[in-house]
């Protein structure tokens, strides 16, 4: 039997338990001890939800997060007594010392509040370090007193989430991370750490299995395009007029959950439906002006290919704070070989409009780069460049299956040496680029056992969506249960 740590509240209402609660009830033979941010009382009491939220959908969460009272240990922070305390600046000196985290660092991973640009904090200096601070303590003795053996959750740049991170690494709990998987196929996966994928399955897989997930040109969750393809369509403005009360309901919300929980204001965005307006046409405009200077692909010229990361993705965010892929961008134009061309592609899910235009268009002065259209076929682009460059994008996984050579600069479970070309020298850039400009499309390190590895340990799910969240079915949850017990079962 293994005590295993969970969060409850990586979602601004608790929805997260929509994916976590389908596999916690099925593994009967573990203790579950469950850090909520979510205090029942307060998120989803309909008075003070204020129909912010579908109340089908809340009354689903209240069901789930009773459910898990039952069958875990349930612990609301804001109840502990570390909330309760007011810490001395050599107290917070001490914790940060002890955590060897600096308590600053940890807020800047959140992409709420911090600008990586101007490296403004929105929120107060001091308040922000008494927040950090009673995380650090709850989660110390959260995972201590209750003998955690392992700290499971998804990648979240949120405070709340990446204290408990840091704590869980601090005292050496073994960290596993819930992560989708990268097949075309809906999958989820387990990693050592987010690096090192778990290996559970003994059956054997053929190749063709995998080669036939890409029998057709393919994006990985489609349908997350297409829902934003229908949002950025002109026709809709009106439907989002229409749905323009949500955002007075949801600063009411905000506002009775901070009088209750003042710390919360370091989870929840302010916003104004002038602020919403304002963000959509931006999105509305960018899409609209990217369009007048895509570049023409030519599969005749030689060309690297970097794809574009959802700018506030937690795997650049958390896990890979400080790469600018545009400084990267600007570097790699240096670095070309002569009559060889970067095609920069935005990512598909958001045609470009999560990233500032700006960028873009300096970008597209530079010699040597190309900005192409976010819906051509990955998989056209992957097998004609010289070379996929990517920080932990998807794309660089599909690269090792399609055997074309993948630079890559960041930590995901794909990046390894024997896999990829690894960025940790800047100055090794050129020599790496130049040698790749002379290969003949095919790479030269055999990932075939690897991409084996990480099909066969991934978990295949249906999954169903409730007003707009992720959610695992009932056969998700066993079958999930069913590969972590013998991922446990291994430790």
């Amino acid at each position: 039997m293994c005590k295993i740590g969970l969060l409850i509240g990586t979602g601004y209402y608790g929805e997260d338990i929509m994916h976590k609660l389908p596999w916690i009830e099925k593994m009967e033979n573990h203790e579950f001890f469950i850090a909520s941010r979510i205090h029942p009382d307060i998120h989803l009491n309909p008075i003070l939800t204020n129909k912010s939220l579908n109340e089908e959908f809340l009354n689903q969460i209240r069901i789930s997060v009773s459910k898990l009272q039952d069958i875990s240990k349930f612990n609301i922070i804001y109840e502990s007594e570390q909330f309760d305390k007011k810490y001395t600046e050599k107290s917070i000196n001490d914790l940060e010392e002890w955590l060897g985290i600096s308590f600053k660092y940890i807020g800047s991973l959140d992409r709420r509040f911090y600008n990586k640009e101007t490296q403004i904090d929105s929120r107060n200096e001091n308040d922000l370090n008494q927040y950090i601070t009673s995380l650090v303590e709850f989660f110390k003795t959260f995972f201590l007193e209750n003998k955690i053996d392992i700290f499971i959750n998804t990648i979240e740049d949120d405070v709340f989430s990446s204290v408990a991170y840091y704590t869980a690494k601090k005292l050496n709990i073994e960290i596993l991370g819930l992560m989708w998987g990268r097949f075309p196929r809906k999958g989820i996966i387990f990693c050592k750490d987010y690096t090192e994928i778990c290996c559970w399955n003994e059956n054997v897989v053929k190749w063709s299995e995998i080669e036939d997930l890409y029998s057709k040109p393919t994006i990985a969750h489609e349908n997350i395009m297409i829902k934003n393809q229908d949002h950025l369509k002109f026709i809709s403005i009106i439907e989002r007029m229409r749905n323009s009360m949500w955002v007075m309901n949801y600063n009411k919300f905000v506002k009775n959950i901070e009088k209750l929980i003042n710390y919360e204001k370091f989870i929840f965005e302010k916003t104004s439906l002038l602020k919403e307006i304002k963000k959509y046409f931006k999105k509305l405009t960018r899409k609209f002006l990217i369009k007048l200077i895509l570049d023409r692909v030519d599969y005749n010229e030689p060309f690297f290919l970097f794809p574009l990361h959802f700018t506030d993705d937690a795997q650049l965010t958390f896990r890979e704070p400080f790469i600018n892929q545009f400084t990267i961008i600007k570097d790699l134009a240096r670095a070309l070989p002569e009559n060889h061309f970067l095609y920069v592609k935005p990512h598909p899910h958001y045609l470009g409009t999560d990233v500032k235009f700006s960028e873009i268009r300096k970008l597209r002065k530079i010699n040597g780069i190309k900005i192409i259209n976010p819906i051509y076929s990955p998989i056209d682009l992957i097998k004609n460049s010289k070379a996929v460059i990517t920080i932990n994008s998807t794309t660089g996984f599909e690269s090792l299956v399609m055997k074309t050579p993948v630079i890559s600069f960041g930590h995901d479970f794909y990046c390894k040496e024997d896999l990829c070309h690894i960025i940790r020298d800047f100055n090794d850039l050129p020599q790496i680029v130049n040698k790749l400009s002379n290969t003949d499309f095919k790479s030269d390190k055999d990932a075939k056992r690897f991409l084996k590895n990480v099909y066969m340990n991934t978990i295949w799910i249906e999954t169903m969506n409730l007003d707009g969240t992720f959610a695992l079915t009932d056969t998700d949850g066993f079958n999930i249960a069913k590969s972590l017990d013998k991922i446990l079962e291994k430790n």
